[in-house]
């Protein structure tokens, strides 16, 4: 089964820093509105990241850390312990943030809200999987999902997948059950205990799927 983590894994390359005061007030672009950078995860344990703006006259400090991570799969958050530090008072110390994958595109935001220029603000960070997917590994990992999709909902009956890997505005194509999640959940809750899905993984696994309901006689 494909895990977040598993997702994780890989460079991403920065799009978007921005910084939410949760009083409402507009958003602020730390880096300004062209940053670069990357944050890298490998599937050892362990990450990078470097932020940086790229407006000469902006006296944003760049933000680099690196260290061991983890992945809290139940509350998807990612656990960055930056063992080595750029920014002041982080070395040492654990920078967690809520994690949301869609396609390419990585959200990372912060669990709590911090003091930034006497603001409460939430930060949101957005990235790109860095470098052009070649058509396999687009296919595999477009494979990947589709099992991890069928096999949590259907074999596993966990509720959770459908938040972690559909969207609010999923279109589903079956007429007769309506689009969004919540109408799988429904879907889900209404299935029969001997309703049995097995997965086929071989060589055309993404167009043979079957479904059986096995009796009990």
């Amino acid at each position: 089964m494909v895990t977040l983590k598993d997702n994780l894994v890989g460079s991403w390359r920065l799009v978007k820093y921005e910084e939410l005061p949760v009083d409402g007030s507009p958003a602020m672009l730390p880096l300004g509105d062209r940053p670069k950078g990357y944050i890298i995860y490998g599937a050892d344990g362990f990450m990078a990241a470097f932020l940086s703006s790229t407006d000469e006259a902006s006296k944003a400090g760049a933000i680099a850390y690196a260290g061991p991570y983890s992945v809290d799969e139940e509350r998807q958050v990612v656990h960055q312990q930056a063992d080595l530090s750029f920014v002041h008072g982080w070395a040492g110390k654990t920078q967690n943030r809520k994690i949301r994958i869609d396609g390419d595109k990585l959200i990372l935001s912060t669990v709590d809200p911090a003091i930034v220029s006497g603001r409460r603000v939430n930060a949101v960070i957005t990235w790109h999987r860095a470098g052009a997917m070649t058509t396999t590994n687009a296919t595999d990992r477009n494979k990947a999902l589709v099992v991890a999709g069928i096999t949590g909902i259907f074999i596993d009956r966990d509720p959770a997948v459908l938040d972690r890997l559909f969207s609010n505005d999923y279109r589903q194509h079956n007429p007769q059950i309506a689009n969004g999640p919540a109408a799988l959940k429904v879907l889900l809750g209404k299935l029969p205990a001997d309703f049995k899905y097995r997965v086929n993984t071989g060589a055309h696994a993404m167009s043979c799927w079957r479904t059986r309901r096995h009796s009990s006689g």
